[in-house]
């Protein structure tokens, strides 16, 4: 799960097209709730086909729906050799149906907003709703083809974890 906390901050730092026909959309920046709407409003419109990510992540909610997107689009997803893509951004990554990964990818467990981490939160509901999310993670990485071998690091990870080379070569789809 990955709860995050409202911020002032745009859906994303910076998003832009190119191409004579708004073929390409450049994703860079956190990954945040605050008009994600708008943001996803104009992906569809102007409906590219490939997307490139630089991110350090952000709103996971948010990058699951943009990743499904994606995926059901049939959008190409590229991660230039001087470009991160971590935590969120690497959903939506994993969600291209051509995908290449030049630069960094990297996964962690998912955590609570650092302000709610000393509260007191209701341990049934706790176990349910992480369990229900953790599900519904898998199920969308499933069908985005991800190998089975990115779920440990995933689930396991409480640092960031970069995958290798030789990971990534098993990662990308092109």
């Amino acid at each position: 799960i990955l709860l995050t906390l409202f911020t002032l901050k745009p859906a994303f730092s910076d998003i832009t097209f190119e191409g004579a026909n708004n073929e390409i959309v450049i994703l860079t920046g956190d990954i945040e709730a605050e008009e994600f709407d708008e943001i996803l409003a104009e992906i569809k419109a102007k409906k590219p086909t490939q997307m490139i990510l630089d991110s350090e992540g952000g709103n996971g909610h948010s990058a699951r729906r943009l990743a499904k997107y994606v995926n059901d689009n049939n959008i190409s997803t590229y991660i230039s050799g001087v470009a991160k893509c971590r935590s969120a951004c690497a959903i939506i990554f994993l969600a291209g149906k051509k995908r290449l990964c030049e630069g960094v990818l990297g996964i962690h467990q998912a955590s609570l907003p650092k302000d709610i981490g000393n509260e007191e939160v209701n341990m049934n509901y706790a176990l349910k709703y992480i369990q229900e999310d953790i599900g519904n993670l898998i199920e969308l990485l499933n069908n985005f083809n991800t190998p089975s071998f990115v779920y440990p690091y995933m689930l396991k990870t409480t640092e960031m974890y970069n995958f290798s080379q030789e990971e990534i070569a098993q990662i990308n789809t092109v």
